[in-house]
């Protein structure tokens, strides 16, 4: 049997189609005409010795002898004559160019190896249902290529066109990966993983050119015009959405400058276009280590430093510079949200499950800060068992935490917690071995110490809770054993603030929640109590009054169904004092204060006001305060301005308060109230503000009203202030 070139082929079943249509045949005629012909030209080729192998020409000459009327076709000058490729060439197009990139999708899709150390190839599902048109458009163009006929000539030039951009973008990204895969690919046997992009552009390349031919031979004009649409518009696509993030990128660098009027310039351009996902990530990211990233980190820092084999350094940004500047640009704090999920590890690292080159180290293990999101720490339980005294107008309530760590090290949970107004922590325990164990108190310095020494030195089960600011303290447990738990319960004693009592609740932290997670809630009381704002009442329990309820959240508060008689002394017994000294009494006094003459208001600007402007506005209204807008600048505004304004990311509120407490200063008897969000990070100058508290004979009473929960730096620089009220 001799072989028959593609175009051969293909001449062969056109000339068929023409035979028929020329006899004017139709149905069974036609089909049998064309298998008569067939089986004669066959023949005819096969018995004669001078044919190797039938193309273009040897076919002409045969149908010159066989049919008188025939008129040779022109030769297409872009045909090739090529006789059909191997089972070996089709066999390996199929491996490289649909059963090899078709695994490597999958398999990055289900493990993130590559965006656990170089970068994240699939950021979101449709980059992965493009990956996977690549193997699939071209198993399509392959299974019809060698066909002698050409159908869906549009379909066939944009399939080929969408597998060659797609190919395009992601070999091109993965080029200069080359030189460390051939070097892996030979040490060790690896390396196929980063190479298969560029093998299936190379392939999609190929099939390219085989349709293109194909097209031309068929007399399909329009094939280059279909095909470099496709690409464009796929390569367009792909780039558009790397767009806000590599401008993102380029204006944090600006951000971070030591050219003052190019960082605000930067600032106010983040504000009003920026990437989240990308502003989060650069928090998390370390340029100097190959630990997984976005497209456009690769782009600006990854793929240089490859290359040139670390001799290009990439711009080192300062992280806790970055994290500021989340909160300057959205008024969030970054570890409000949890990491992009690049930042989730490979399951199969050849480097323990980790990036390249590690992060498993917890920079703010045993710190001050609650510092960012931990992966694979979830907060999996939460119960809350509270007594509220109707008599002595006291509440107490003990908080039990589980801490979840599906991680492969131990972990420290940190957060930190807004008790009631005038609150404490009158309980800790933390479970070892499923056995409670109770905490001592002691100073802040001591326990501090001690939980570094235990904690970070010998690492093992110590719990630390201290006041950070006013009814503010923070909590830090380690270990939360690998794969493990830890079990913690605080216990909370609070006054009434009139017939209501709140809730303690988490304003920072490090870990997440467990999907569908819920506080139990149990309260008890001497008398009638419901929940502000929900349709929660007590009900009869023996001689109490009692409270069932699972919440998803622990901003609550409590009241009582009909005020309670303040009583006259309240004892209770300290087991901590010596005999003579172990009864406490409170009373409640009275205290008269001079009239207030200059009253200052400080709003802050930020962001997470913009909801409350409306009621912040009614409540000014009409009052005689002076109003200061604490923005980027200082701006004096009244009550109406307030409903019209326009919030914006987070502002540092130190300048504006410094202005509101020398105003106060200039009169014997001032105040500030400071209506204020989250201030997460240390933006300001604290010193000169304390100062002004301080010193003087004219000293301003500060209260600070936290309209929205959140972490307050510069609210935990006042802690045991003299004249701070909230």
């Amino acid at each position: 049997m001799k072989d028959w070139t593609e175009a051969a082929e293909m001449r062969l079943e056109e000339y068929l189609r023409e035979r028929v249509a020329r006899e004017q045949m139709h149905g069974e005629e036609a089909i049998e005409l064309k298998e008569d012909l067939r089986r004669h030209i066959h023949e005819e080729v096969q018995h004669d010795e001078g044919i190797a192998t039938c193309g273009l020409m040897q076919l002409e000459q045969v149908l010159g002898k066989l049919d008188a009327g025939y008129k040779p076709a022109p030769v297409p000058s872009a045909v090739v004559e090529k006789p059909k490729p191997s089972a070996f060439r089709r066999g390996s197009m199929m491996f490289f160019a649909v059963i090899l990139p078709l695994l490597i999708v999958l398999f990055e899709w289900v493990t993130n190896f590559c965006g656990a150390t170089f970068f994240d190839p699939i950021p979101t599902p449709v980059h992965g249902l493009l990956l996977l048109a690549v193997p699939l458009l071209n198993a399509w163009l392959l299974r019809t290529v060698e066909q002698p006929s050409l159908e869906h000539p549009k379909r066939r030039a944009i399939a080929a066109g969408l597998s060659f951009g797609v190919s395009a973008f992601y070999g091109l990204l993965f080029l200069p990966l080359v030189p460390l895969s051939v070097m892996a690919l030979m040490a060790f046997g690896m390396g196929l993983l980063s190479l298969s992009p560029i093998i299936a552009w190379l392939c999609s390349w190929l099939l390219s050119r085989k349709e293109k031919g194909k097209a031309l031979l068929f007399g399909s004009a329009n094939f280059g015009r279909w095909w470099w649409t496709s690409v464009l518009v796929v390569l367009g696509l792909l780039m558009i959405y790397e767009v806000p993030a590599l401008w993102t990128r380029t204006q944090v660098s600006r951000a971070l400058s030591n050219e003052e009027e190019q960082r605000v310039a930067a600032v106010e351009s983040l504000r009003a276009w920026h990437s989240e996902r990308t502003l989060l990530a650069q928090c998390y990211e370390d340029p100097m280590m190959m630990n997984g990233g976005d497209i456009s980190s690769w782009m600006i820092d990854g793929a240089p430093q490859v290359l040139s084999f670390g001799n290009i350094r990439p711009e080192t940004l300062d992280r806790q510079q970055v994290c500021d500047l989340y909160f300057r640009v959205t008024g969030e704090p970054f570890n409000a949200k949890r990491p992009p999920h690049w930042s989730k590890k490979s399951m199969v690292s050849p480097f323990g499950g980790r990036s390249l080159m590690g992060d498993e180290w917890d920079a703010a293990h045993g710190g001050d800060l609650v510092a960012g999101k931990t992966e694979l720490l979830d907060c999996k339980e939460s119960r809350f068992d509270g007594h509220l005294d109707g008599k002595a107008r006291i509440g107490y309530g003990e908080w039990t935490l589980v801490f979840q760590n599906q991680g492969t090290v131990a972990r420290e949970a940190r957060c930190q917690m807004r008790l009631p107004r005038g609150g404490q922590v009158s309980r800790l325990t933390l479970w070892i071995n499923g056995e409670p164990r109770e905490a001592a108190f002691g100073s802040v310095s001591q326990v501090k110490a001690a939980y570094k020494e235990v904690a970070v030195v010998q690492r093992r089960d110590p719990v630390l809770v201290n006041m950070v600011g006013p009814d503010t303290f923070m909590v830090q447990c380690f270990p939360v054993p690998a794969n493990g738990e830890m079990k913690i319960r605080i216990g909370v004693t609070a006054p009434f603030e009139g017939d209501q009592w709140r809730l303690p609740r988490i304003i920072e932290q490090n870990f997440g929640e467990v999907p569908q997670l819920t506080h139990a809630l149990w309260m008890q009381a001497d008398r009638k109590f419901s929940c502000v704002g929900q349709e929660w009442a007590s009900h009869a329990d023996g001689d109490m009054q009692s409270l069932s309820q699972s919440a998803k959240s622990m901003s609550l508060t409590f009241r009582f169904d009909q005020p309670s008689d303040e009583m006259q002394a309240v004892l209770c017994q300290d087991p901590f004092a010596s005999p003579e000294q172990s009864i406490l009494l409170g009373q409640p006094t009275a205290a008269k204060k001079a009239a207030v003459e200059t009253c200052v208001v400080v709003v802050d600007g930020s962001l997470s006001l913009q909801k409350h402007r409306e009621w912040i506005s009614r409540s000014l209204a009409g009052k005689a305060v002076k109003i200061l807008l604490a923005t980027d600048a200082v701006v004096p505004v009244t009550a109406e301005k307030i409903a019209n304004h326009e919030f914006r990311g987070g502002c540092d509120n130190e300048p504006a308060l410094f202005e509101a407490l020398r105003l106060a200063k200039e009169s014997a008897h001032g105040a500030v109230i400071w209506l204020h969000g989250s201030q997460p990070v240390d933006l300001c100058q604290s010193e000169r503000l304390l100062q002004l508290l301080e010193r003087g004979s004219n000293r301003p009473d500060l209260y600070a009203v936290p309209v929205v929960d959140g972490a307050n730096r510069l609210f935990e620089k006042f802690t045991n202030r003299t004249g701070l009220g909230h």
